[in-house]
Order: structure tokens, then C-alpha cells, then sequence
């Protein structure tokens, strides 16, 4: 796509990353010493330094000492196991998607009890005992940090496209404003709420503002359409929106085009030639306009592969077919293409290091097209046939 540089396209980042900074903003405020340069301790024991700045983050801080405190030390790990019948605590991770999340889940459904047991038996812990109105606090943080974690699962994966950003970062403003009016009464959620939702709507105006290519994605999606903005956007909003998606369209794939609406009756084959060129020039000329045609049609109901849906509409809308393949190959997360970077070793061996690099860059194409179901043997097949025609003329 020649254009990526334009500001259509210059504010597209990886949702995943958006997503962790607005997630760090709500534990920010939650854990007041979060982003302090803590002590990592190497030894079987953390620091009292340690211990005592995770203290100060409050409950969550607790169950950090807790758990780092047992996987410290093989001995209390083998006690925790008899324990717990196998399981094991999982800990935080101050750049690992979810981490946070991840531990308050398993620590609070699945190895509650015995983190309990194991607390009570360990007088070193006694300044890390979580009390009940501990555990209540770590069960809101738990389910206000739920929808990350499925928003991080839905919007990663080779099938997940630029479709999928909006509706996400929509998704969590609304959680997040459902969040500050069922925790009117609990400052310390209320504080870390309004700062995550500031900094989400921060990345929300910087998106739908800079990067019009996310609206198209929404617009372009034929089970979607404008339906999905007419039911979680102001009339305002909408209007903005249809006017950048038209700004995108005419400025980059719109061609005026136009065409005769077919005849109410048919003609008889018995009738000159010269009748129907005459009948044909009487015709009105309407200009066609295929977005406008694509958004009044009815939407496409079921679960489909977009990309492969679009490939259906070549002959019937080629304009409009271009601008949606140019979104739709847009993912919705840079892990993918960084995953491509990295399998290209397995390409460039020892006796492929003459390879150059359109030829890397086809196979990788390749190989990627055929894993998402995109193209097919077949497809792959006709092409290398073509070619050969090709080269057999010259």
C-alpha cells in the first residue's frame, strides 16, 4: 500500500500496547509505589526493603510478598505443593501482559485456601496476612481487570485485523465508566478508575481523530457496516465518522464510474440491432458510487472470514474490494508481523544465505497467506502456471 505514510494511516499503533499502558495507569494508582526501582533479591529470602515497598501497595502488595516469598525457596515451594495437591502460585510481571490479572485470578479461584493455610503456618509472613477485607479488595481488582485480558485474547492471532481495535477500545471505555458508578463509595478504585479511563480516552480521540482507517475497518466489515455505529456512538460522533470515511474513500480509491440501469422490459431478439444502440442512448447515465452502494445493501449475518468475503466482491465492487483488502491486511497487533521477522531465520539458512530480499519477503507471504486460509494450493498452483505461460512467450 503506497499511502501508509498518510495521516489516514499515521496513527495506527499496536492495540496490544495501548492496551498494557492503560492497564499500567489503572495498577499505577492502585499500587501508589508501582513503578518504583524495587530491590530483586536474588536470595532464598526477599529484602525487607522489598517486602515492605510491595506492603505499600496495599493488598495486592501483600499477595506479591506471599508469592514471591514461596517460589524464593525450593523448601517452602515442595511445602506449598503437598499443600495444594500439585499447584503452584503464579506471580506478576511488570511488562508480561496480564500478569497482575493472571495472579489475582488463581490466587483468588483456584489456591485461596491453601495460600491461607500456608500464611498462618509461616511466622514469616505475619506482616503479609490478607484479612478479609483484603480478599474483597483483590476480587474488585480481579473482575475490573477481566475485560483486558479478553480484549488482549481477541485482538491477537493472525485473524484478528484493524476490525477489531475501535470495538475494544469502546468496550473498555464503557466498562470503565460502569466501573466509576459502582465504586462511588470506594475512593481507592475510584482514583485508580478515572486515571485509566483518562489515559483510554486519550488513545480513543488519538485514534478515531489521526487514523481514519480504523472507522473504514468498522464501515468496511459487511456483518457491521455504519449499524455498529448508530448503536454505540453519539449522532455527532457519526456524522464525524461518515465524513472521514468519505475523505478516505474519494481521496485514495474512488474513480467515477457510471452505468445504465437495465431495461424494465426485455427486448425481442426478432428487433434490429439499430433499435436497441437507439433505445440503449435514451437510458438515463447514473454515476455509481460503490460505498454508498456497499452501505445501503443488508448486512452479511453469520461468522465469516472477512478477507475471504471481500475476495467474492472483485467483479461487483473492484474499488471498493481494493480499499477493504488494504484495511483488512492491516492486524490488529504488531506480535504477528513480529513473529513473521523472527521465522525468517528458519528461511535464510546456510544454503539459502543468497537469498535476496523480495524473494524472502514473497515466501514469507506466502507461507503467511496460506496459514490464514487466504490463498490455497490451488490458488498457488494457477499462479505458478501463469508464470510459466509467461515465461514460455518470452
Amino acid at each position: 500500500m503506497g499511502i501508509i505514510t498518510d495521516k489516514a494511516w499515521s496513527g495506527i499503533g499496536c492495540s496490544k500496547v495501548s492496551l498494557f499502558i492503560v492497564e499500567k495507569v489503572f495498577l499505577s494508582h492502585v499500587f501508589a509505589m508501582l513503578f518504583l526501582q524495587l530491590l530483586q533479591a536474588r536470595n532464598f529470602c526477599p529484602s525487607d526493603i522489598e517486602l515492605q515497598d510491595y506492603r505499600k501497595l496495599g493488598p495486592q502488595g501483600k499477595l506479591h510478598n506471599i508469592v514471591v516469598y514461596i517460589m524464593r525457596s525450593p523448601q517452602r515451594i515442595q511445602k506449598f505443593r503437598r499443600l495444594s495437591k500439585g499447584l503452584m502460585p503464579k506471580r506478576d510481571h511488570r511488562v508480561r501482559w496480564n500478569s497482575w490479572y493472571i495472579m489475582l485470578l488463581w490466587s483468588i479461584d483456584r489456591i485461596k485456601p491453601f495460600l491461607q493455610s500456608f500464611i498462618g503456618d509461616d511466622p514469616d509472613l505475619s506482616d503479609d496476612i490478607l484479612t478479609a477485607s483484603d480478599w474483597r479488595r483483590l476480587t474488585s481488582m480481579r473482575d475490573f481487570l477481566a475485560p483486558f485480558s479478553q480484549i488482549t485474547k481477541y485482538t491477537e492471532g493472525r485473524h484478528a485485523t484493524i476490525n477489531r481495535v475501535l470495538p475494544s477500545l469502546d468496550f473498555l471505555l464503557d466498562r470503565y465508566e460502569l466501573g466509576a458508578l459502582s465504586h462511588t463509595e470506594d475512593d481507592f478504585m475510584k482514583l485508580a478508575i478515572d486515571a485509566g479511563w483518562k489515559k483510554l480516552k486519550e488513545y480513543w480521540n488519538k485514534d478515531v481523530d489521526r487514523a481514519s482507517i480504523y472507522i473504514a475497518a468498522i464501515a468496511l466489515d459487511p456483518t457491521r457496516k455504519m449499524s455498529y455505529f448508530a448503536a454505540h456512538w453519539q449522532l455527532d460522533w457519526i456524522e464525524q465518522a461518515r465524513q472521514q470515511l468519505q475523505e478516505l474513500w474519494r481521496t485514495y480509491y474512488y474513480t467515477p464510474t457510471s452505468t445504465r440501469p437495465p431495461p424494465e422490459a426485455a427486448i425481442e431478439e426478432a428487433e434490429a440491432p439499430e433499435f436497441l444502440r437507439w433505445m440503449d442512448a435514451t437510458q438515463p447515465v447514473t454515476a455509481v458510487d460503490e460505498l454508498e452502494q456497499f452501505l445501503n445493501e443488508p448486512l452479511v449475518y453469520g461468522n465469516i472470514n472477512i478477507i475471504t468475503w471481500w475476495r467474492g466482491q472483485r467483479d461487483r465492487l473492484p474499488m471498493l474490494t481494493r480499499m477493504a483488502m488494504d484495511t483488512f491486511s492491516i492486524p490488529a497487533m504488531s506480535s504477528e508481523p513480529e513473529r513473521i521477522f523472527s521465522s525468517t531465520k528458519h528461511i535464510i539458512s546456510d544454503e539459502r544465505a543468497s537469498l535476496k530480499a523480495d524473494t524472502v519477503e514473497a515466501l514469507e507471504c506466502v507461507k503467511h497467506w496460506m496459514q490464514a486460509g487466504i490463498y490455497t494450493d490451488e490458488d498457488l498452483n494457477a499462479v505458478m502456471a501463469a508464470a510459466v505461460e509467461v515465461e514460455e512467450d518470452i
